[in-house]
This record gives structure tokens, C-alpha cells and sequence, in this order.
């Protein structure tokens, strides 16, 4: 359960940063 939590965690930390990078490439 534990790991699962951490998985997720990573996968959504990895989605904001690609969707911050994505942003951030559109606004320059």
C-alpha cells in the first residue's frame, strides 16, 4: 500500500512537471 502511494506520487509529481515544462515551452 505504501509503495503504491509513493508510485503515485511520483507519477503525479512527474505529470506536473512535464505539464510545467510544457507550459513553460509554450509561453517561450
Amino acid at each position: 500500500m505504501f509503495v503504491l502511494a509513493r508510485w503515485c506520487g511520483f507519477a503525479m509529481n512527474a505529470t506536473m512537471v512535464r505539464s510545467k515544462v510544457g507550459v513553460l515551452s509554450v509561453v517561450v
